[in-house]
């Protein structure tokens, strides 16, 4: 029977391994949104929020708009949690980014969604060789420095 410290030793190996194969992940093998690459987007968008001075908060979804992570800086605003989710929602389902939302002529559509969609910057579509893989959602700063921020996460994950 193998010891504790066997155990722990075998653990902490395995999580290396998988921690190594989650780096080594080719950016452009990404066909799809998982836990592991919102994970990375959310990293990436603390560090540039971090690098800005704000706190933010950071949702992604999947292609079908379903919340995979949703991260929450220390101290940033409460009202930030809806939105950024909407953001992340809204660049999915409409496929393009929510700051563009208006300047398209949608105006009917986000009056009819019943506030599911907003109609301003920080929710950026992710794609992958063109294909719509999920949506990111930054909110808590500017509507400029969300854009940056979410920006910023999809290309440190994703070029």
């Amino acid at each position: 029977m193998n010891s504790g410290k066997e155990y722990e030793d075998l653990v902490k190996v395995i999580r290396e391994k998988v921690s190594q194969a989650l780096e080594n992940t080719k950016k452009s093998d990404i066909t799809c949104l998982d836990l592991g690459t919102a994970i990375k987007f959310a990293k990436a968008a603390v560090k540039k929020a971090n690098e800005l001075g704000i706190k933010i908060v950071i949702a992604v979804t999947d292609k079908n708009g379903n919340l995979i992570l949703l991260n929450r800086m220390e101290d940033s605003l409460i009202a930030s949690i809806e939105l950024a989710g909407k953001k992340a929602y809204t660049s999915v389902v409409l496929n393009m980014c929510t700051s563009e939302v208006l300047n398209c002529g949608l105006d009917e559509i986000v009056s009819s969604m019943e506030g599911k969609i907003v109609a301003f910057g920080g929710g950026l579509p992710v794609r992958t060789n063109g294909k719509l893989i999920g949506g990111i959602g930054i909110s808590g700063g500017t509507v400029e420095q969300d854009v940056e921020i979410a920006q910023y996460a999809v290309n440190a994950v994703l070029n």
